[in-house]
């Protein structure tokens, strides 16, 4: 089943990370790679996804006892050098229509086994809106 992303597609190409996330999972079953190489999320992640995280309907796919979590990350000028995380559909739209440019994160988590990967990366905003000529 093909998820929809949260964004506006009119801003630009999302660049999704599925299939690279897809072999990775694929390495921990087959013992190529370490369960703690995937389940490495920082507190600070996992407290976003218990705060403002968007369930996925999706179990998670190294321990499948905790439904994932998606995260967004805003990240551009004149924000925390953190970044922004919106707490709302409307929140990250606003964000999106900045003047000035900003690169947007969804991250996917498990907040039971600390699973954590970049699903997509998209651009947006620094489009200034052209405002009609007042005649002087």
């Amino acid at each position: 089943m093909a998820r929809r992303p949260i964004v506006d597609l009119a801003h630009g190409a999302i660049i999704e990370y599925r299939v690279q996330r897809n072999a990775l999972v694929r390495q921990v079953r087959e013992g190529q790679k370490m369960v703690e190489d995937l389940c490495d999320a920082h507190f600070n992640l996992i407290r976003a996804a218990k705060g403002v995280g968007r369930l996925m309907g999706e179990l998670c796919p190294v321990c499948s006892k905790e439904e994932l979590r998606q995260v967004v990350y805003v990240f551009g000028d004149k924000l925390s050098a953190s970044g922004v995380c919106p707490i709302s559909k409307a929140d990250l739209r606003r964000l999106e229509r900045r003047e000035l440019p900003v690169t947007c994160y969804a991250v996917e988590v498990c907040i039971g086994c600390k699973f954590n990967h970049l699903l997509r990366k998209w651009h947006a905003g620094g489009q200034v809106e052209q405002r009609p000529k007042v005649a002087k």
